[in-house]
């Protein structure tokens, strides 16, 4: 008996083969065993990816690993890029004209390699983090672009060691000491006695404090200006002490919580006006809020609202805070779970009010969370889930929800994600993650399309070129970053037995990556020449021309498929005169969950069965396969005046519904419907139905 089975949509992408049984979910017609180098689409379509256009752009020369940052100051936009080298290791990337501003890279290697450097802007500052290095501030100050390592006024302080209750601190001074006095006559601070307590440069910048005098509640305060020797340092008093000797367990020495001994911290970010470090090896649970509008002003002052602020998360085990995200409130990831400071208060965060909270118990890994769809999406500690970190709905707490629980096989040790909503083709939430499946360095693309309210959680495979050489070895391109500014997207790749690496830029409008572009004034055969585009030597390459503007509705010409010399040569019948494009061809591959029908003795999932027919409805498409049988679309020009079709113009993309002829798909116990998209042509599938026979 026949029976009509629809896969009406791909609103939940592909999933796990380990779900393939669960035929009693309803995700199971909504749902595709394969979207590899397909994008869904907020209503639930799919269609095939966009493609990648190479830049050009140099990266940091001599670099292997790299990280991306985007950074919009004003009406300008940056595409910030560090390499793990030293020499002209930070590349500052003026979006709308290409130029490159070179710093030299204070992080080291292994910070790069690890994905370990933090970034944090505002107004026109970019501040840069990594428990390697001081941090290094970036400041677009009218059009140029200045780095310098980042500089405290007065910097976070931490009480490292206490072990001074049997020394004695004295001051030659207990009085304030007035604006004007230079830090070599500031009053002196010694410590003597038997604890092995002593002073070292990293004391300058941290505090002393001791009883005040006995007519006041107030404390007496001082900061460390000078180091003398380590028996002694020299100190600017704020406020006045009572006496000028105290026994240790009277007072309070701190030191520079952030120094090149004590190492720097791993995580920045800005939050309600305050610019927020946190982490770091000696302090992995402590978090420093600068004052209210002053980033450079660390200290805690007299404790008022707007003064600096430190807290360390006492959670009971040990714990590194790895990344901070600003949102609804301040998120602190670590490696053992996902903490925030209060969400159900109307107040800031202030001296008195601070409180950071666990929420979850998951731990993450060093992978910088972004946020989507009114979420902080993090990778899970094991590299093996996304988590989407979301404020409850009861206003009290976050709660932590598995989003990659059904594409399992997808997520590999993520190592780079970017959120991307401004799109000019669609009205999108997609999240572009990078896994770390090839090495360390890089791997597959994998796009995840997310629109709560519309029950859409769509997770897609992306691979780009899969070929053979000209010297029959064969070598796969793969992923190292991604990185979104603004509406532009821009990807480093791997490419090439030679493993070179490429800045290339998102394109909707041509379904080829790396490809380049060539204006041709003349017709016929002829050879044509790329002697600098490196990452197409030696490869079977696709051409196209007539490619239009629009991405939602992308038209162009295939030429066809040419085997380029190592030097970059390519002979080809040139049909017409015009822009033409070279690039890296790949397959998009649509494969239905297995096909069956509740009859009338039972499930047939496991009982053999055949596919007779197949309908497919699509738009914006270009002639595909489905089930190896061509679709053949119409794809006339119609855009006369008079509505009909006009010659010798560029093929029209078509909206329609097909149904096969009858497809000899033999009786087999898993029956599928397989879409393949084999020309750098765009597809859009709404859905799909088979005639099943069991």
């Amino acid at each position: 008996m026949a029976y009509i089975v629809s896969n009406h949509d791909f609103t939940h992408g592909e999933i796990d083969k380990t779900l393939f049984a669960r035929s009693d979910l309803t995700f199971y017609n909504k749902a595709a065993a394969t979207l590899e180098n397909w994008v869904v689409l907020p209503g639930g379509a799919a269609r095939t990816r966009f493609g990648t256009q190479n830049t050009g752009i140099a990266l940091p020369a001599n670099a292997d690993h790299f990280q991306m940052f985007s950074w919009k100051t004003g009406d300008q936009h940056f595409l910030v890029v560090v390499g793990n080298v030293s020499a002209n290791g930070i590349s500052v990337i003026d979006i709308a004209t290409s130029t490159i501003t070179s710093f030299t890279n204070p992080f080291s290697g292994a910070s790069v390699e690890g994905k370990l450097v933090k970034s944090a802007q505002q107004q026109n500052e970019l501040i840069l983090a990594s428990e390697s290095a001081q941090p290094f501030q970036l400041i677009n100050s009218s059009g140029t672009v200045t780095g310098t390592s980042f500089t405290f006024k007065n910097p976070p302080v931490y009480l490292y060691n206490n072990s001074y209750d049997d020394n004695t601190f004295t001051l030659s001074n207990k009085d304030i000491t007035p604006p004007s006095t230079a830090d070599s006559v500031c009053p002196t601070l010694t410590v003597s006695g038997t604890s092995t307590f002593a002073f070292t440069a990293d004391f300058v910048g941290g505090t002393y404090s001791a009883l005040g005098p006995d007519t006041s509640q107030q404390i007496g305060t001082a900061t460390i200006v000078e180091f003398v020797s380590a028996t002694q340092v020299r100190v600017r008093i704020h406020t006045k002490f009572g006496e000028l000797a105290n026994i240790g367990t009277q007072v309070v020495v701190k030191e520079t919580a952030y120094n090149s001994t004590r190492g720097w911290p791993a995580c920045v970010t800005f939050y309600e006006n305050r610019l927020i470090f946190a982490g770091g090896s000696s302090v992995p649970q402590s978090i420093f809020m600068s004052a209210i509008s002053d980033y450079r002003d660390f200290s805690p002052g007299q404790a008022l609202a707007s003064d600096g602020i430190e807290y360390t998360i006492a959670s009971g085990e040990s714990d590194n805070i790895i990344n901070i995200v600003s949102g609804r409130s301040l998120q602190v990831f670590t490696s053992t779970g996902e903490s925030a400071s209060p969400i159900w208060s109307n107040e800031g965060l202030t001296p008195q009010t601070v409180a950071v909270r666990r929420q979850t118990s998951n731990g993450s890994t060093s992978t910088t969370p972004v946020i989507l769809d009114n979420s902080s999406l993090y990778v899970k500690r094991g590299g093996k889930a996304i988590m989407a970190y979301t404020y409850a709905a009861d206003g009290q707490s976050y709660i932590s929800t598995d989003v990659s629980v059904m594409s399992t096989h997808l997520i590999n040790n993520p190592i780079d994600m970017s959120s991307y909503t401004i799109n000019s083709a669609y009205d999108s939430n997609i999240l572009l993650m990078i896994n770390g499946d090839r090495d360390t360095n890089g791997g597959s693309l994998v796009t995840y399309q997310t629109l709560a309210e519309q029950n859409v959680s769509a997770w897609a495979s992306t691979k780009t070129y899969e070929g053979k050489e000209t010297d029959s070895s064969s070598f796969d391109d793969y992923w190292n970053n991604v990185c979104v500014v603004e509406d532009d997207v821009y990807f480093i790749s791997t490419r090439g037995a030679s493993t070179q690496h490429y800045l290339e830029k998102m394109d909707w409008t041509v379904c080829m990556d790396s490809y380049e572009t060539k204006t041709i004034s003349s017709t016929g055969v002829q050879t044509l020449s790329f002697p600098s585009s490196t990452q197409l030597h030696g490869r079977t390459v696709q051409v196209l021309t007539d490619v239009g503007t629009s991405s939602k509705r992308p038209t162009a010409t295939f030429i066809g498929s040419f085997q380029m010399s190592a030097t970059g040569d390519i002979i080809v019948d040139i049909p017409k005169t015009g822009k033409y494009y070279i690039g890296l061809g790949y397959e998009n591959t649509l494969k239905t969950m297995p096909a069956h029908i509740m009859a009338e003795t039972g499930d047939t999932l496991y009982t053999k069965k055949t596919i007779s027919k197949v309908y497919v409805q699509y738009v914006d498409s270009y002639s595909f396969k489905i089930n190896d049988v061509s679709v053949p679309v119409e794809n006339f020009s119609t855009s006369g005046s008079s509505g009909g079709i006009v010659l010798d113009q560029p093929a029209e993309p078509d909206d329609g519904i097909f149904m096969t002829s009858t497809i000899k798909h033999g009786w087999t116990r898993t029956s599928y419907a397989e879409i393949k998209m084999e020309y750098p042509l765009p597809c859009t599938i709404l859905g799909i139905s088979v005639v099943l026979t069991a």
